[in-house]
């Protein structure tokens, strides 16, 4: 698949190497750690768009993705790779939806976000380069913002963000406060934009994702020190007009809990109620992508607060891509096997046309013939004859030669160019 078509959502998997272990792990008993006394679970071979592992009582199996990256990938590799065009498309008017999924521990908030909380939260500095993809999404869209000023547009952000607990919201943005009195009233309220802030620049998008970071679920467990207790949300919500086209597009931005092995994590009390929410919200995904796959007529959005957020992004009308974080380590690889089975049944997953493409579309392209007319007439009236003497190199000599050129509107005519091009391409031809 390639990101951003309409025929399926692309996925891209994040392949690290065995982090170095906490003091949790490293007193778990070799014992424990050990699959089997098989054959050796291990990562066998990676290629751009695919991968090869053993495991016991699996053998050898091949996942493939639109593309692999290894722990040596940069950042922005992983940027490039899984959400630059996806961002693309949310800039210019198409629905959009970026999640990472893995087991805890694998690197889904590293991807995310960052490997620390100053690099989770750093938009004014875009030459860092530990920032993950949230951070660049913000960079981005705010140079994309004062590039539509600057042509005479306008444009505005607004941001939801959210954290999804078992059937609870909470809005991160307002001290981590519940939203709504049950799971459909509260998704409704974030889907409908009641717990959206707007944002006017990146100071001021920097200090809300700080003040989120604070009331987050992160707790430290025998898998993870700072591992994620829920599942969060960012929705992003553009609304530009330019050129007397108006468009609306939504960015779903999710960084799920980790899936955990509740004997591996060793999660207890408290964490122990967070692991069993978080692997529930995942089956719920699951089973829908699932139901999408087989094309069914009915598809368990409604069965969990998190497909609820999701159903947008996940129903057919959204540019989707999944990042999916794995360990290479031998005791992570039956996980690691099930999140890639997972990227494929994602992968295969058919979308309906964007809606982009029809009133949105319609719109522009009305808009653009308008400015054609317009500039039609300008160049016309600014438009002259000149001759030209213009000479010419032969056997014979130097040959000058009496040309007639039109002058006056060479701007005019660039950007006539310019526009024609853009109609092209939006209508297809």
């Amino acid at each position: 698949g390639t990101e951003g078509t309409t025929e399926g959502t692309t996925t891209a998997a994040e392949v690290t190497e065995d982090p170095q272990p906490s003091s949790a792990e490293s007193e778990e008993p070799a014992n424990e750690r050990d699959i089997s006394d098989g054959p050796i679970a291990c990562v066998l071979a990676m290629e751009k768009s695919k991968i090869f592992m053993c495991a016991p009582s699996v053998g050898i199996r091949e996942f493939c993705a639109d593309r692999m990256l290894g722990s040596e990938s940069s950042q922005l590799e992983t940027f490039n790779a899984g959400c630059s065009e996806l961002l693309c498309d949310w800039m210019n008017g198409i629905n959009s939806c970026l999640f990472v999924f893995g087991q805890t521990g694998s690197g889904k908030t590293h991807t995310m976000f960052g490997p620390t909380p100053q690099a989770a939260i750093n938009i004014c500095e875009p030459h860092m380069r530990e920032r993950g993809m949230i951070p660049r999404i913000f960079s981005e869209v705010f140079t994309h913002m004062e590039e539509v000023k600057a042509l005479g547009g306008e444009i505005k952000l607004e941001m939801a963000y959210v954290e999804v607990f078992g059937d609870e919201i909470n809005d991160l943005l307002q001290t981590g406060r519940a939203v709504g009195a049950w799971r459909g009233v509260a998704a409704k309220t974030v889907l409908e934009g009641r717990t959206s802030v707007s944002i006017d620049d990146p100071q001021q998008a920097q200090s809300l994702l700080a003040e989120a970071e604070e009331h987050k679920r992160q707790e430290a467990t025998a898998m993870n020190e700072r591992s994620s207790r829920a599942h969060s949300v960012i929705l992003l919500t553009l609304n530009k007009t330019l050129d007397g086209s108006t468009m609306k597009s939504n960015f779903c931005l999710a960084d799920l809990g980790g899936s955990e092995q509740l004997k591996r994590s060793k999660a207890v009390g408290e964490r122990h109620r967070e692991a069993v929410q978080i692997n529930m919200g995942l089956l719920a995904l699951k089973q829908c992508i699932q139901a999408l796959n087989e094309q069914r007529e009915h598809v368990p959005f409604y069965s969990s607060t998190l497909t609820q957020l999701m159903k947008q992004a996940l129903g057919g009308e959204s540019s989707t891509s999944v990042v999916v974080t794995c360990s290479s380590s031998s005791p992570d690889i039956i996980e690691t096997m099930e999140a890639l089975r997972f990227g494929e049944m994602c992968g295969n997953v058919e979308r309906k046309t964007h809606q982009f493409s029809t009133a949105n579309s319609d719109s522009a392209v009305a808009a653009i013939n308008s400015q054609l007319a317009s500039l039609e007439e300008e160049i016309k009236s600014k438009e002259r004859w000149e001759n030209v003497r213009e000479t010419r190199q032969d056997i014979e000599g130097e040959e000058v030669v009496v040309k007639a050129v039109l002058v006056g509107a060479e701007d005019l005519r660039a950007r006539y160019e310019r526009l024609l091009e853009t109609r092209d391409k939006l209508i297809g031809s």
